[in-house]
């Protein structure tokens, strides 16, 4: 029981050292998002629906 929960420990920081800090998101990124949804929404609606 020790053991997996020691290694439980050691997988979760290495997990942890991949993910990146969690930063603000600037203006210019959220106006980029807004910009990529619109283009995918326009699309999706010249596309219509694909019968699935």
């Amino acid at each position: 029981m020790y053991e997996a929960a020691n290694d439980l420990t050691e997988v979760m920081m290495l997990l942890r050292r991949d993910i990146p800090p969690v930063v603000s998101v600037t203006a210019r990124e959220i106006e980029r998002r807004r910009e990529v949804v619109q283009r995918i929404l326009r699309r999706q609606e010249r596309i219509g629906p694909i019968g699935i």
